[in-house]
């Protein structure tokens, strides 16, 4: 076959030639390649560029799963919410959340997550997992534009007196 090369003992694939050499290391690379954040974001940007915001959000989400310390993609899929009608707002006082890490698994951060829900599984608090809270926030999203649940005053047990108990 003209263009293709016979590529016998090729550590890849070894007993294929010419076009068959080419479509299946082709397949090949798209799979090692699909494993690659930085591809997986650079895919998910082409994505939402043609309107395939599903697939581009999948690849983002992967990409994040992957590559949790890197920032672009976490921010690229905030890119594709705001482009898909999530509103952006900040928040003033009282609707505000602050957290201050008192150690590790006191509260989510990615060194301490595993402690946390540790902790949480063993004092059979109920939470949200990823899913349950992707779920919730695509509820929430499909009440348009303007919506912002917001906890009311008594959050957090705001509005009881509770007693100061030291450990010891």
């Amino acid at each position: 076959m003209a263009g293709f090369e016979t590529h016998e003992g090729s550590p890849i694939a070894p007993d294929l030639t010419g076009k068959a050499y080419a479509q299946q290391t082709g397949i090949l690379y798209r799979r090692v390649l699909a494993e690659l954040p930085e591809i997986l974001n650079n895919l998910a940007i082409a994505r939402a560029r043609l309107g395939k915001t599903p697939a581009a959000e999948a690849d983002l989400r992967k990409a994040t799963d992957l590559d949790p310390d890197e920032d672009d993609y976490p921010f690229n899929l905030g890119v594709l919410a705001y482009r898909a009608g999530v509103e952006m707002v900040n928040l003033e006082p009282p609707k505000v959340v602050r957290h201050l890490e008192h150690g590790a698994g006191s509260g989510w951060t990615p060194e301490g997550a595993r402690r946390l829900f540790q902790r949480v599984d063993a004092a059979g608090i109920p939470y949200l997992d990823g899913n349950a809270y992707d779920r919730r926030a695509r509820e929430i999203m499909r009440q348009g534009p303007g919506f912002h649940p917001v906890n009311d005053a008594a959050w957090g047990l705001a509005d009881r007196d509770l007693p100061v108990v030291t450990p010891g």
